[in-house]
């Protein structure tokens, strides 16, 4: 009986966290554009452990001509970018 209430709460958990990747995708390139920078592709997605944070959704973005891989994610009704790093700048000495 502990193993299935176990299972019963892990699901349901895990059930919320797929909705909010959902609803962080169809807010993706609004979020984006609002921060200066341009989608120009995607990474995947990695769910919640137990629907904390509700996931995060990995993107590859642009500003300045500058590309940049980060993850969105949401926390109650706002967006936060998260793990941003640039892939084609130029590191100083």
């Amino acid at each position: 009986m502990k193993k299935i209430a176990i299972l019963t709460i892990a699901l349901i958990f895990s059930g919320c966290s797929a909705s909010r990747v959902d609803d962080i995708k169809q807010h993706a390139e609004e979020t984006w554009n609002k921060n200066g920078f341009k989608v120009i592709g995607y990474e995947g997605y990695e769910f919640g452990f137990f629907g904390t944070f509700g996931g995060k959704v990995w993107y590859i973005v642009e500003k300045d001509s500058t590309i940049f891989h980060g993850a969105l994610t949401k926390w109650g009704d706002e967006y936060h970018t998260y793990d941003l790093s640039a892939i084609n700048a130029i590191k100083a000495n």
